[in-house]
């Protein structure tokens, strides 16, 4: 535990918050619905995507959808 009280699942849990915040971020920023998504692994972020459905001009691409095709990042 950290001085908090907190432990390290908290901070893991907030750090992976930050990214898909990021990510809604970005949506927003691009006119899109600002959602965002990460997916982990064993404690580390192996896919992350955003809302794209305007800007591909697919209905059907929402997340997390896009995390599962090639346009995904790590």
């Amino acid at each position: 535990m950290d001085a908090s009280g907190h432990g390290d699942g908290v901070r893991t849990c907030l750090r992976r918050r930050t990214h898909t915040h990021m990510q809604a971020e970005e949506a927003l920023a691009a006119s899109e619905v600002p959602v965002g998504c990460v997916f982990v692994r064993d404690g580390k972020a192996i896919a992350r995507a955003r809302n794209r459905t305007n800007e591909l001009r697919n209905v059907f691409l929402h997340i997390p959808v896009g995390l599962t095709s090639a346009d995904a990042r790590p």
